[in-house]
């Protein structure tokens, strides 16, 4: 009879019964006695002999094995007492790589030991008692403890000490402090709380503390779990964590008895659900990877299925969940290295950890023992010369480095060159434990500074992404829109020109060769992600996820009549060489990208320059725009038409960016700041005290402390330099655009570039460089700047001069103005005088007149709601309180009202507000709340009004104009009930204008947006949603009207260019304008343009000015 009594605890409504019995303290029959496990080290064996001998002093037979494998843990008859860490016993190895133990050469670091019972860990019937350690001094400690408490029974072990720990204490004090989310509702989520890494926070530290607001946490997900086995929406992702703490601390007897049961029947129900097998279903194809969602899911399923497989053997569940979990990491199971996720964060450090650590856990480790290899090359390759890699697509900052996989790659390969590659960037001390970081996987492996790296590495694309097109070729279009055209052997994943690894005296560009769509990257084939020179990074991507258009890349655009056009996913390899040992060259092509070839010619100078010489070939006629973008990780400005940037390097030597165009055609240079620290590194909450203590305050601490330490930069800013030509190109009419990025000393002098035969000249620091080119290198064209200030063509009848900005001009009555200015005040005009200004000290965000009732409504400051008469006078103000939500992240960092209207309906008027905390709020006209209601990852700062359902009662339609993670309307009822959602757009698609309209019966939906498909009309009729046409348009949809019989829509672009439609979507006219359309409206079939540098059209019917 095994020692361990396998008993029950709870039932469940299946007719299973869960809560395994388990023995903490661990019986021993004296026939058998027990197994000691050495280590491989000498003085772990003789450690192994003294405990040994220990026994056998109080008359228990004590059988003494020598390193193992790990079948002596599967197959024990008795007891196991198990010494070792990663790096020296094989069975503890093989523990490691299950999540059932974290020890090894950094945990519990310097002197520390771990005494752990494991209660029957492979359902053999016996536990085992595992002595964990770091060093000797360790292992000595460790020992001395465990034999003064040898005794029949033995006792639970849950000893730990560990007085150096590797983690870093002040993320792990932050953690022990966190509170439970405010909504119950949101305790399953990962990013609102760090309540459930107070589990792991005992386990590496043994500190009781913690586990009061554990195990509460963990008592609300069982309550949510009765009434919804999936928890909430998006547990697939978030579960992960919970499960794999729940299995670390299951494995050591850590769960209290009365929650075993529940736990196990809330996972077991959870797997059993939607969010579990139901969504790990979704991965149907093998062609290429899954998305990360679904690995995550898998990964749960994975550990789920050990544990029931082992301790409830006669079901069938796990064995299902086993299969789904394989399936879904089949791609990496043969012969695949690529993450379907194609950014510098979800690749690298979401993804390919999950797939490490699902292939860690596997016993045949297939992906490390093949295709692992050449992810762990591709990382090489990727990585900038500070350490960190190059921001790109989604991933940012906040996401530096591949942490996990580095760590596991390093241990599992021997690779020193992966270890030096981590510990630049990080130390002992400064580990934060998260999602599959858990263990350190630390086993001795010395870090070796990287062999010479090839200079030109154009690192192959994984051929599953080429392939696929033949396979499956919807699949294909989901993951790079475009077919390749050209033969594998010319595509590249990345390219990377590399000097060296010195962070100061050698340079490095980093070029993307394969562009996806919107997997969490951007189609960005050919677009530079990092040039760094003299120690400073001068060239970046840096889009993230809120800025996902191909206007925020360091690429080439072409809008032709107005339209874009998909970017062609698979950059081609024509011609690479070295014409000198500084002198690199390479050529690229992007083929058929919106009726072009795209060539790129770059000529790269170690420590002088890198000159990029951009040619586009049109393949029809047509009105093209064709822009090329630098983006600088910093504040710049023009001096003339060069962008300069002072910078520091981590010397301490200042240099300056000189980024210089030229064309063969007259180009326009301008500068484009991005607000990128206000829009990445703020968050709903951040503010309140508790925001310390969840996912994103986390991030934003990284991600700050890393934009300085990448870019030597504490101002979190990027700006680009653009420059543009535009006209009408006939076929084969050759344009180029050529770009000088110099890294000078203040005192250097320019770089002198002209033509010659071959190409173009250098001359720098003395010498000259002879630059040869494929296509014509010209400097023919004259730049300009566009000119903001546009001359009024009628002389107006009043002038009105401020001290401050005028942001918003709103009509009260026929005579009667409302103004806002940059300062808070509102200003009231009539035409001939102010009748009265009112200062309010804050931002104003928003404002919207009641004329029935002599109101104005205001939405200012943080969180203010202000309502006045037409005299000034206050009449009440509300203040919203943030409610959180699920998303911190898509929610500003206050509750602000971003948009307040009104709407009447049965003699009653309601006001609603758009709020900065993704919430929807309606009042009364006293101020009083009537309903809130959450509007999904949205900031709702556009509101309209409609009967779309035809039941007699207002539906209030709420999209997010600047930050929402999908393009839709979503139509409540005032109580906060969602009526229907409508949806237009796709990952990160914004509604930058709209117009609505009711046709017989119908409603119309003219969508304009930010990026792919950025205009459609749709109709919703009879409560059934149909799209009636889409196209993509050059730049942003920035404007649509309909004319007055709603037969014709006319749309305006970021491009400059107005375009008109019939309602079926044929192209009636396009005008380009030379400046971005602000607004279009219609009258007597005209059509007035209003543009944002203040040039006003009237444009006739007939296209005429």
């Amino acid at each position: 009879m095994n020692p361990i009594e396998q008993k029950t605890a709870v039932s469940a409504d299946e007719g299973i019964v869960f809560g395994r019995r388990i023995n903490r303290e661990t019986l021993i029959e004296k026939e058998k006695g027990v197994l000691i496990i050495a280590p491989e080290s000498p003085s772990g064996q003789e450690k192994a002999l003294e405990i040994k001998k220990k026994f056998e002093s109080i008359g228990i037979p004590a059988a003494l094995s020598m390193n193992p494998d790990h079948n002596a843990l599967l197959n024990a008859d008795r007891p196991v007492v198990l010494l070792g860490n990663l790096a020296d016993s094989r069975c503890v190895k093989y523990l490691y790589y299950k999540l059932m133990c974290t020890v090894d050469k950094s945990y519990p670091g310097k002197e520390g030991y771990v005494i752990r019972t494991m209660p029957d860990p492979f359902a053999t019937g016996y536990n085992v008692i595992h002595i964990g350690y770091s060093d000797e001094e360790g292992l000595s400690l460790g020992v001395k403890e465990f034999t003064e408490n040898i005794k029949l029974p033995l006792p639970f072990f849950n000893r730990v000490s560990c007085k150096h720990n590797p983690y870093d204490l002040h993320v792990l004090e932050r953690i022990k402090k966190t509170p439970l989310p405010e909504k119950i509702e949101l305790t399953p989520s990962i990013h609102t709380s760090f309540w459930y890494m107070k589990g792991f926070v005992y386990y590496i530290t043994g500190d009781e503390s913690c586990l009061p607001g554990f195990w509460e946490g963990w008592q609300r997900i069982i309550d949510i779990s009765k009434k919804n086995p999936a928890l909430i929406s998006g547990t697939h992702l978030y579960f992960t964590q919970h499960v794999e703490i729940w299995w670390m601390l299951e494995s050591a007897g850590l769960i209290p008895d009365d929650l075993r049961g529940p736990i196990e029947e809330c996972i077991f129900r959870w797997a059993e659900s939607p969010e579990g097998i139901g969504y790990a279903a979704h991965h149907l194809g093998r062609d290429l990877p899954s998305h990360n969602h679904t690995m995550f899911c898998g990964v749960s399923l994975m550990y789920i299925a050990d544990f029931f497989g082992k301790y409830y053997p006669s079901l069938n569940q796990p064995k299902e969940w086993a299969k789904a979990t394989r399936r879904i990491f089949e791609s990496f199971d043969n012969g695949g290295w690529k993450p379907y996720c194609d950014d510098s964060s979800y690749s690298n450090q979401v993804t390919l950890p999950l797939v490490c650590v699902y292939s860690i856990f596997q016993d045949d480790h297939t992906f490390l023992n093949t295709s692992g290899k050449i992810a762990a090359a591709w990382i090489k390759a990727m990585i900038g010369q500070n350490g960190i890699v190059p921001s790109y697509g989604d991933g940012t900052t906040k996401d530096p480095f591949p942490t996990v996989v580095t760590r596991l790659l390093s241990h599992y390969y021997e690779d020193g060159e992966l270890r030096w590659l981590h510990d630049r960037i990080y130390k002992p001390g400064e580990y934060a434990p998260d999602i599959n970081s858990w263990r350190l996987f630390d086993s001795g492996v010395k870090p070796v500074y990287p062999a010479a790296p090839m200079k030109i590495n154009a690192f192959p694309l994984d051929r599953r992404f080429y392939d696929i097109w033949d396979k499956n070729e919807a699949e294909g279009v989901r993951m790079s829109v475009m077919r390749p055209d050209g033969p594998y052997e010319q595509c590249f994943d990345k390219l990377s020109i590399r000097t060296g690894w010195d962070e100061i005296e050698d340079d490095f560009l980093l070029i993307d060769g394969l562009g996806s769509n919107g997997i969490h990257a951007y189609n960005d084939a050919m677009g530079i992600l990092d040039y760094t020179s003299k120690g400073i990074v001068w060239l970046v991507e840096e889009n993230c996820y809120r800025f996902p258009e191909p206007e925020h890349l360091s690429m080439i655009t072409i809008a032709r009549s107005g339209y874009a056009a998909d970017i062609p996913g698979y950059a081609l390899m024509e011609e690479q060489k070295e014409l000198a040992p500084d002198h690199l060259y390479v050529r690229l092509r992007l083929k058929n990208y919106n009726r072009c070839d795209w060539v790129r010619e770059i000529h790269f100078i170690k420590g002088v320059c890198v000159v990029f010489h951009d040619t586009v070939i049109p393949h029809e006629d047509g009105e093209y725009v064709i822009q090329g973008r630098f983006r600088t990780p910093a504040r710049a400005r023009l001096d003339g038409y060069v962008m300069k940037s002072i910078r520091k390097n981590p010397k301490g030597e200042e240099y300056e960016l000189r980024l210089s165009g030229c064309s063969s055609m007259d180009y326009i240079v301008d500068l484009e700041e991005v607000p990128y620290g206000d829009v990445l590194f703020k968050y709903g909450g951040m503010h309140e005290e508790t925001s310390m203590f969840n996912h994103f305050n986390e991030s934003v601490e990284t991600g700050q402390k890393m934009w300085q330490r990448r870019y030597n930069e504490k101002d979190i800013t990027v700006t680009a330099m653009v420059t543009r030509v535009s006209g009408y190109l006939k076929k084969g009419e050759i344009v180029s655009l050529t770009h000088k990025v110099h890294p000078a000393r203040p005192q250097d002098e320019d770089i002198a570039i002209e033509e010659c035969p071959e190409g173009f000249l250098l001359s720098a620091y003395g010498k000259q460089y002879r630059c040869p080119t494929a296509y014509a290198f010209k400097n023919e064209g004259v730049p300009v700047t566009e000119s903001k200030a546009v001359a009024c063509m009628e002389s107006p009848n009043t002038v009105y001069t401020f001290d401050r900005d005028i942001t918003g001009i709103y009509p009260v009555d026929k005579d009667l103005l409302l103004l806002t200015l940059q300062d808070g005040r509102l200003v009231f005009l009539s035409d001939r005088k102010p009748l009265w200004e009112k200062e309010l000290g804050e931002s104003i965000h928003t404002v919207d007149i009641i004329k029935e009732e002599n109101m104005i409504l205001v939405g200012y400051g943080p969180n203010k709601l202000l309502a006045l008469d037409f005299s000034g006078k206050a009449l009440w103000e509300a203040k919203t309180r943030r409610i959180p939500t699920l998303f911190d992240s898509w929610e500003y960092e206050y509750p602000c009202i971003v948009k307040v209207r009104h709407f009447k309906e049965k003699e009653s008027t309601y006001i609603v507000a758009g709020c900065g905390d993704n919430q929807l709020r309606v009042y009364n006209l006293k101020g009083e709340p009537i309903s809130d209601t959450y509007v999904y990852a949205t900031v709702p700062d556009v509101i309209e009004f409609l009967d779309i359902d035809k039941d007699g009662e207002i539906e209030i339609l709420a999209a997010g104009s600047k930050t929402t993670s999908a393009g839709a309307f979503r139509a409540f009822k005032k109580d906060g009930s969602l009526v229907r959602l409508i949806s237009v757009g796709i990952w990160l698609s914004t509604i930058c204008s709209h117009e609505i309209a009711e046709d017989e019966g119908r409603i119309l939906f003219a969508c304009g947006m930010n990026y792919a498909k950025n205009f459609k009309m749709i109709s919703v009729e009879e409560g059934t949603q149909k799209l009636l046409f889409e196209k993509i348009l050059g730049g942003t949809v920035t404007a649509a009207c309909f004319n007055e019989d709603r037969s014709l829509i006319a749309v305006g672009t970021s491009k400059g260019f107005v375009l008109v439609f019939d309602r079926n979507g044929n192209d009636i006219w396009n005008l380009g304008v030379n400046d971005i359309v602000d607004a279009i409206y219609c009258k007597d079939g005209n059509w007035t343009v209003i543009g944002k540098g203040g040039r006003i059209l009237v444009v006739g019917p007939d296209k005429s000015i």
